[in-house]
């Protein structure tokens, strides 16, 4: 049996503005799956490897009291994040509590480019501006979050962020983040950052781009012998191989089929 992940085809095109060059079995190639029993697995790249970290269990959360409308805005401002579109009900209420206020003047910068950083952000009131390099690259308004990255990878912040009003905005630190996760079975997204990391071929790809890949991984399943794809047949997804092994074959002019790999 083999475990891939999947990227649809709408997906990888509007990846980039100018698109990703990956290489893909072709239309003109045939896949199956044969099973690697036993195969060694990979160390990870990432940093912040969700199988290394082990919580105390003794410690305890800092919970910020809330009132009940403002639990609902966190709740469905995070939940439309592709970080935290995986979590429980129980986890989500968990982070929602222990997430901290803070405040932004204007024009003050909330995060600088190059700094390392271990918050991430969930603007409430007022509007923030993010640069990289001092170009404006985006605006944030009331329910826009921003530095997830920090709570994945231990990397210097890739934009700058500065207040353009007075800004309410609710944080959520690293070591929280890890803590939930860590005792909670909803690490999914950290885990598929991991898994993408040691895809040497994304190595150009910036932490940020491996995370929106990450959203967008739908893990498939192959038992033995099964086509995952077959020649001639219309390519609407890419597959990336998480476990086992796969054989391609090729059907030549002369009708026969020689394998490829």
């Amino acid at each position: 049996m083999s475990l891939l992940f999947s990227f649809s085809d709408n997906f990888l095109r509007n990846f980039y503005s100018a698109p990703l060059r990956i290489l893909a079995p072709s239309a003109n190639n045939t896949a199956t799956t044969t099973s690697a029993p036993g195969a060694p697995a990979r160390r990870m790249q990432i940093v912040n490897k969700s199988e290394e970290y082990t919580p105390d269990n003794s410690r305890q959360l800092a919970v910020f009291a809330k009132p009940e409308a403002t639990k609902n805005f966190l709740r469905g401002a995070i939940t439309a994040h592709y970080l935290f579109e995986n979590l429980g009900e129980d986890d989500l209420n968990r982070i929602i509590d222990c997430m901290r206020p803070t405040f932004a003047s204007i024009n003050e910068t909330i995060i600088k480019q190059g700094e390392l950083g271990d918050l991430f952000f969930c603007l409430e009131s007022g509007t923030a501006t993010a640069s990289v390099d001092g170009n404006p690259v985006k605006v944030y308004e009331s329910g826009g979050c921003f530095g997830e990255l920090a709570l994945i990878y231990n990397s210097p912040r890739a934009a700058s962020v500065i207040a353009n009003t007075a800004c309410k905005l609710w944080t959520l630190d690293l070591r929280t983040f890890r803590y939930i996760l860590a005792t909670t079975s909803s690490s999914k997204m950290v885990t598929r950052c991991e898994f993408l990391k040691k895809c040497s071929f994304l190595d150009p790809l910036s932490n940020e781009q491996i995370s929106k890949l990450a959203g967008a991984l739908e893990p498939c399943t192959f038992e033995d012998g099964e086509y995952i794809v077959r020649q001639g047949d219309i390519a609407d997804s890419f597959f990336i191989i998480e476990d086992g092994n796969v054989k391609c074959t090729q059907i030549k002019s002369t009708g026969r089929e020689v394998d490829l790999m």
